[in-house]
């Protein structure tokens, strides 16, 4: 298995145990999804579509904390020895079977009297179509003769299927239909607001083939019967949040797959998507855009006539080669049309902060040096005081909500926004944005991939490697609208405490 593979793996074990969505209180309950399943199965029952259970229950949690299965015969059992973790409110536990209609295939025999070339063949559906890791079954290479439909198992496009010998407890949809051999179980919702693609995500986690690994049955060849596969237990959803689970699945699916399937470990892969991430978030890619969001270009005007009205004024912030030096005359990469390419010295007051002698700062103030900011992240390490230092040069005063940027090393990416008032070494830049700006979404920036390599072309210092002022101010920025410049943060710390929680877990 590969570490992005694990990776997928984990944010499957998130998914079942109902971590990687928020939970909607206004959500319909899964019981009330449980007792519309029971009420269908008795018409399907009655109907003769389906045969009746020998025996039906459902899962409760008594009073007193334990779990119960309490049968229709009037018994009850404690099963919470079976119960593997806690349930979201709101989520319930089920047998496979009560979700499901589960039915085995067959196959006429012998088969290859009944293999066809003929166009009125039915598609023959075998292991050998599926490839492990693939969530569809598109086509088959053979196709049996439509006789020997009443010695098989008719299977429709969009059915759950889930493989039962040799390499079993493998699940699919099918994008198909055709006929299934005994190697197939093939499972139909009871409920049509049942999401199969919820389940094929379920039946494909851990925790689903550890329930069909204790349940197979053989020696060389393993099996599993429909009876063992009917009777595994579930955790189960609203179909609401089956959906959202469904989609963010699919989200983090997809930025593993943007990193591509690599062979080194887990910490330097969530290096990766971290650095793929803050991409994707200043190119306008990670959040959707929201036509109804004032354009950057407003929000620029509004900076420009605050300067103008305090004769502070400078040049336009828009791309134009009479703004800027020549080496910026291009955008450096295609970004929404309501965003706008801005410099960093347009939008803030990048090297005018204001500095004070050591000897007059307040033993109680925040003093920050960059050993105490973590590199790579920007994290405060540790937070001391003025009072607890002996350094005697001079300090740069900051305010809450600046920026601090590191203009030292800045490969380093020891950038951080202040929770509070301070001073700091010279070699870090207190950055104070206008108007309404969010300093998070800057920070995002200047810590991107892309503002580093432009950091690395412009820096000076062998030794030390610096950025300068003027380089700096002349840095261009993506600017989103203020209300996706929120959104894009709170997308970016979702993510990253998803790749922590891979990492550490």
């Amino acid at each position: 298995m590969t570490t992005v593979e694990k990776i997928k793996a984990k944010i499957l074990d998130l998914a079942i145990r109902g971590k990687l969505v928020p939970q909607n209180p206004d959500d319909e309950p899964a019981s009330v999804l449980l007792g519309r399943i029971k009420a269908e199965k008795a018409k399907l029952v009655k109907a003769g579509k389906i045969k009746k259970d020998k025996n039906p229950s459902e899962i409760v949690v008594g009073s007193d904390g334990a779990t119960y299965e309490k049968f229709a015969d009037g018994m009850t059992k404690d099963i919470s020895d079976e119960i593997p973790f806690e349930l979201p409110q709101g989520w319930a536990w089920a047998r496979l079977g009560v979700i499901f209609d589960v039915a085995r295939g067959g196959s006429p025999r012998p088969i290859k009297a009944y293999i066809t070339t003929s166009d009125d063949g039915l598609n023959w559906i075998k292991i050998g179509d599926a490839t492990i890791g693939s969530k569809y079954i598109f086509s088959t290479e053979q196709k049996i003769r439509p006789d020997g439909l009443k010695k098989t198992r008719a299977v429709y496009s969009g059915d759950l299927l889930l493989t039962n010998s040799m390499s079993f407890g493998h699940p699919y949809i099918l994008k198909t239909s055709g006929c299934i051999h005994d190697g197939w179980l093939v499972l139909h919702p009871l409920d049509d607001k049942i999401n199969k693609e919820f389940f094929y995500y379920l039946l494909s986690s851990k925790f689903a083939y550890s329930q069909f690994a204790k349940a197979a049955s053989g020696g060389v060849v393993r099996n599993l019967n429909t009876d063992k596969v009917i009777a595994t237990i579930f955790p189960l959803p609203s179909p609401s949040e089956q959906k959202r689970i469904v989609a963010k699945i699919e989200e983090l699916f997809a930025y593993a797959d943007k990193i591509g399937k690599a062979s080194d470990g887990i910490a330097q892969v969530a290096q990766r998507l971290d650095k793929k991430i803050l991409d994707l978030a200043i190119r306008g890619q990670l959040v959707p855009q929201d036509p109804n969001d004032e354009p950057a270009s407003e929000l620029i005007k509004r900076i420009e006539a605050a300067k103008k009205a305090t004769a502070k004024g400078r040049k336009s912030s828009r791309i134009a080669a009479s703004d800027r030096p020549a080496y910026e005359t291009e955008a450096p990469f295609d970004i929404p049309d309501s965003w706008e390419w801005v410099q960093l010295g347009s939008i803030s007051n990048y090297g005018e902060c204001k500095s004070v002698d050591a000897h007059g700062v307040a033993a109680d103030t925040w003093s920050l040096d960059l050993e105490e900011i973590e590199k790579g992240t920007g994290r405060l390490l540790c937070r001391k005081y003025a009072g607890e230092k002996t350094s005697t040069s001079s300090k740069h005063v900051f305010s809450k909500g600046m920026i601090l940027y590191s203009k030292l090393r800045t490969y380093l990416n020891k950038v951080l926004v202040a929770d509070r008032e301070g001073v700091c070494t010279s070699e870090i830049i207190p950055i104070a944005l206008y108007d309404n700006i969010t300093p998070e979404y800057v920070r995002l920036v200047l810590m991107s991939p892309y503002f580093l390599a432009y950091t690395a072309s412009k820096d000076y210092g062998v030794k030390m490697p610096r950025i300068g002022t003027s380089d700096a101010r002349a840095a261009l920025i993506p600017l989103p609208p203020i209300n996706e410049q929120g959104r894009i943060v709170a997308k970016v710390e979702e993510l990253k405490a998803m790749i922590s929680n891979l990492v550490n877990s």
